[in-house]
């Protein structure tokens, strides 16, 4: 694998895990629950992403990227993102995640983008 892959890999798993998992205070703990986007990447159901999964995750999340990329350009404008529906994180973010305001974004301003949201969170723990 790739250190281009193993990056990516750790970027995306690391943004679907982090699509929102919301902490109740209990007085008994809860079973172990799942994460949406773990659950959908766990495709034999063992309750485990091994790195298999983990790679076909990817590759679907680069293939529906090149797939909205319209004009073949490698990179989503709102436009192409609007249509897509697949990225509404990125479209939400587009301006943000836009860091050189070309208008578009590239798979690696996303990476970028993730990769700093994950360092503030680990900041804010």
């Amino acid at each position: 694998m790739s250190t281009r892959s193993l990056a990516v890999s750790t970027i995306v798993t690391l943004a679907l895990a982090m699509a929102g998992l919301p902490v109740f205070a209990q007085t008994t703990p809860p079973a172990k629950k799942e994460a949406p986007a773990a659950k959908k990447m766990d495709t034999n159901k063992d309750g485990k992403v091994s790195k298999e999964e983990r790679k076909k995750a990817q590759e679907k999340w680069e293939a529906n990227f090149k797939a909205a990329d319209k004009n073949k350009d490698g990179a989503l404008t709102k436009d192409e993102l609007k249509d897509s529906k697949a990225f509404p994180r990125v479209a939400q973010n587009f301006n943000a995640i836009d860091t050189n305001k070309d208008g578009k974004v590239s798979l690696e301003e996303v990476r970028a983008w993730q990769a700093a949201n994950r360092a503030e969170q680990k900041k804010q723990k």
